[in-house]
């Protein structure tokens, strides 16, 4: 198999995308439950946690692989940019208002969810625990792989630092996106009916690169005078 194709076969198992129908009331979607092997990975996570072997927030099949740190914020915006002939308005638009995030020196004391279901388990904590964590998405880029993926995560909202339930702490990661407000997260979410990307709009199923995207609702009327992007 092809380097770049095994690389992006596994970016898209890390970073699947799983929506969620809403419930028949309008109220927030039903969450979409790990699959078979999140929960076995899950579970011999915590086996490791209680044994004292690794600590809370922290994947061991991730932080292992940390030899080499990951693309930087400015390959992260020159990739973005090369997706396209000519960047769209959703490249464009992370271009102005996206930002580097820091990582914690130290791993977050977290519960892991599974790590298929990223926007979901950070739009969940973000709703959940609203008084202390935000909401941010864009992309991240991990020592193994030499792309960047699309991602969603939490930061600390007093510190501005990632913490990440899905792929958790790994200080050699690069995270690059945009911070949402909650109540704009949630109004989102009820009318969009799954949990997914807040960004973005992508054919056929959400892109793990976001390179056939186009901005989400959420963004256009969100920024449409912040950010004269054209669309």
């Amino acid at each position: 198999m092809p380097i770049r194709t095994a690389i992006m076969a596994l970016a898209a198992i890390l970073l699947l995308h799983c929506s969620a129908v809403l419930a028949a009331d309008g109220s927030l979607p039903e969450p979409t439950p790990p699959s078979r092997d999140a929960r076995l990975m899950l579970k011999a996570t915590k086996r490791l946690q209680a044994r004292g072997l690794v600590p809370l927030g922290v994947r061991p099949d991730l932080l292992e692989r940390t030899a080499k740190p990951g693309m930087p914020a400015k390959g992260i915006l020159e990739y973005m940019g090369a997706l396209q002939p000519r960047p769209n308005d959703l490249v464009r638009f992370l271009h102005q208002f996206g930002a580097e995030f820091k990582i914690p020196a130290k791993p977050p004391a977290i519960e892991l969810d599974g790590w298929e279901t990223c926007f979901q388990n950070a739009e969940r904590r973000a709703i959940e625990h609203g008084d202390t964590l935000g909401y941010a998405e864009g992309y991240v880029a991990l020592p193994f792989l030499d792309t960047p993926v699309s991602h969603a995560w939490n930061y600390d909202l007093k510190t501005g630092e990632v913490i990440d339930p899905t792929l958790g702490w790994n200080p050699k990661a690069t995270y690059f996106g945009v911070r949402i407000p909650k109540d704009k997260l949630v109004a989102y979410l009820k009318t969009q009916k799954l949990y997914g990307p807040a960004l973005a709009i992508c054919p056929q199923g959400t892109s793990v690169f976001f390179e056939r995207c186009t901005p989400s609702r959420l963004v256009q009327d969100w920024f449409p005078r912040r950010a004269p992007l054209g669309f």
